[in-house]
């Protein structure tokens, strides 16, 4: 996993954020991001809900979310 992947998970861990967001917070672009997160779901599940609001923006869309392990 990359530098980048892992801030992209660390982003969504319990927190809802819209593609848009994660990449300006990232600096990457959408392909990128979405790349990111083909690479996160190859070792940990996360969801994508398309009615849920955006932790960053506010916004409502759809929003990707990494779900913490339980221990």
């Amino acid at each position: 996993m990359t530098v980048k992947t892992a801030f992209i998970a660390g982003l969504i861990l319990q927190r809802p954020m819209c593609l848009d967001c994660i990449s300006a917070k990232t600096g990457l672009s959408a392909t990128e991001v979405d790349h990111s997160l083909t690479v996160i779901a190859s070792t940990k599940e996360f969801q994508r809900d398309e009615h849920h609001d955006c932790c960053a923006c506010g916004r409502n869309g759809p929003v990707v979310l990494l779900n913490r392990s339980p221990s």
